[in-house]
């Protein structure tokens, strides 16, 4: 088995590496280095090491590394250089940040997208055992020793034992040269007082704990291929959750979607129903979606976005010149699209509400944005707002091709929202409260809305109905200082007016938690406020993670550092 894992990382193939001035050639895949420049061929091809996109579009599979079966485009790495206020900078590649133009080792390129007769480049960033398929195979072949509490604790009651029994042996020997016995006897003596002190059947004793236990879970079809983690389950005190796809169903329902028209709201339409305008075609082109076999594939999300609106009946002929991919950091996507009639490029994106707000002229946002997001939100509904710019007509293909992100995200024109249901699943209140009953705490950590966060918690039993949520604000203070300075509040979700009883904050911003007539409270957080608590309140981080019940707008990387710190108080 060892050897079949090595062989799937050392296997070969033929690449054809380009050697400078458009000269090419086929060399085996082992011979890679980092630093080589390879052509992506257009039919695809499984990765044989980590590389960089550079030019062109590849829809991959990575359901090899990731287990997601829906394949993802790649783009291009971007500009390096950034444009700022204060000039440039650089910006270094991060194969975590830029995952989104990075083709893994192990994963299969389906398809590859360039204009006219260009090649599909990549540079080689790593190889062998130090790709991400590399990584994975050495922690199967020598995954990192596990370090139980309970086996610590076990540890430490086998060792004050041993003490003991050093303590006994030493005076044993004592009085037995003072009695005058033998040598014989005494290492009869002080062995039967080990013996009995640290018991040579307690590990048997354990291992037979363990067995047992496995036996009563194997008879509620419950199998454990880790025996030693048995232990574990049963000092477990908290289970994070995410939201979509765990607590809720995978599937979302097209709710409505709300256009904005001489900066109002309209009423709220079937998707259907609406015309032809930006907002239609921001759905139908803004999104990752492709056609493998004839089949339209992709992310649900952008799937149901696109069958909604019922574009293959319309006329309307848009093609996609270029693609800015989804991150979470970013919380948005867009697309670089024209129209067949027209002699410009137009923007459209879709996102998180509050960053596409963030990223529109603020005369095309509506005055009561917050008021109808929150109508939305608190009901549980998920929204994605969209925006549209249409490009300068001096952008051509080529500067389309190398334009950054953040030139053209800005200064948008505010579309409106997609609302969107996402249901209960039908088990998950009664596992919420199976939970609780067993005093273990129950927690969500997820990248959506916080107010659809809260309503979610609210349904499914992880807050009770009675039960305060206080939400803590953080932010960063431009005083007088040259510094911003970091602040921090606290208010409750139901009530932001009313002032919060169970909290007291100090000069030092050090926190004091008490109870208010027996009432359970529970503490939000978003992403922002996370980062900055974790900057400069770590102390006060930890008392709030102790009380946290719901924190939203989590990046992947927060939520790991959210585990982190559960797992360290």
């Amino acid at each position: 088995a060892q050897r079949a894992l090595r062989n799937t990382i050392q296997s070969s193939t033929i690449v054809t590496v380009c050697k400078g001035e458009e000269k090419y050639e086929d060399i085996p895949s082992e011979d890679l280095v980092p630093g080589d420049v390879i052509e992506i061929p257009r039919r695809g091809c499984f990765m044989q090491c980590d590389a960089v996109l550079v030019t062109g579009n590849c829809i991959v599979n990575e359901s090899m590394l990731t287990g997601e079966s829906v394949p993802v485009t790649k783009t291009p790495l971007p500009n390096p250089k950034l444009q700022t206020n204060d000039g440039s900078k650089d910006i270094k590649f991060d194969i975590k940040e830029h995952a989104r133009h990075t083709l893994f080792c192990g994963t299969h390129v389906i398809q590859t997208r360039y204009y006219g007769t260009q090649k599909v480049k990549a540079v080689v960033v790593r190889t062998g055992f130090y790709t991400a398929k590399g990584e994975l195979v050495k922690s199967i072949l020598f995954p990192k020793p596990v370090d139980f509490k309970f086996e610590r604790d076990t540890y430490k009651f086998v060792g004050v034992l041993a003490m003991i029994a050093c303590l006994g042996f030493i005076y044993t020997v004592i009085m037995e040269i003072r009695n005058g016995k033998t040598a014989g006897q005494m290492i009869l003596r002080c062995l039967d007082l080990i013996t009995i002190t640290v018991p040579p059947a307690l590990p048997a004793a354990l291992a037979v704990g363990i067995v047992f236990a496995q036996h009563r879970l194997k008879q509620l079809k419950i199998y454990c291929i880790s025996p030693k983690a048995i232990n574990v389950c049963g000092s477990i005190n908290a289970v994070c959750f995410d939201k979509t796809g765990t607590l809720t169903e995978d599937g979302l329902m097209m709710k409505c979607g709300v256009q904005v028209d001489n900066n109002q709201f309209q009423e709220d339409k079937d998707a259907m129903l609406l015309r032809n305008g930006p907002l239609v075609y921001n759905m139908a082109t803004c999104h990752s979606l492709t056609i493998i076999d004839k089949n339209l594939s992709g992310d649900p999300l952008d799937l149901i976005m696109f069958e909604a609106i019922g574009w293959g009946s319309n006329n309307v002929q848009i093609g996609v010149v270029r693609q800015f991919t989804f991150t979470s950091s970013l919380q948005r996507m867009s697309v670089i699209v024209r129209n067949l009639i027209d002699d410009h490029f137009e923007l459209y994106c879709k996102g998180a509400p509050e960053m596409i707000a963030s990223l529109c002229n603020p005369k095309s946002v509506p005055e009561d944005f917050q008021s109808k997001l929150s109508s939305y939100t608190q009901h549980g509904y998920r929204v994605i707002a969209m925006g549209w710019k249409p490009l300068s007509s001096k952008m051509n293909f080529v500067k389309v091709q190398r334009v950054q992100r953040e030139q053209v995200e800005r200064d948008l024109t505010f579309l409106g929202f997609l609302v969107m249901e996402n249901k209960l699943k039908p088990e998950t209140t009664a596992v919420i409260q199976e939970l609780k009953e067993a005093d273990i705490r129950t927690i969500m950590v997820t990248g959506d809305n916080m107010l659809t966060a809260l309503s979610v918690a609210r349904e499914c039993g992880m807050v009770n109905k009675p039960d305060h949520i206080i939400m803590v604000e953080c932010f960063m203070n431009s005083g007088l200082a040259e510094e911003s300075q970091p602040a921090m509040e606290f208010v409750y979700a139901e009530d932001r007016n009313k002032p919060v009883e169970e909290i007291s904050t100090d000069l030092d911003m050090k926190i004091q938690i008490e109870e208010v007539g027996g009432e359970m409270f529970h503490f939000a957080v978003t992403g922002k406020s996370f980062s900055i608590l974790r900057q400069h309140f770590p102390d006060t981080l930890s008392k709030i993670v102790v009380r946290g019940t719901v924190f939203a707008r989590m990046s992947p990387d927060q939520k790991a550092q959210l585990v982190e710190i559960l797992q360290q108080i």
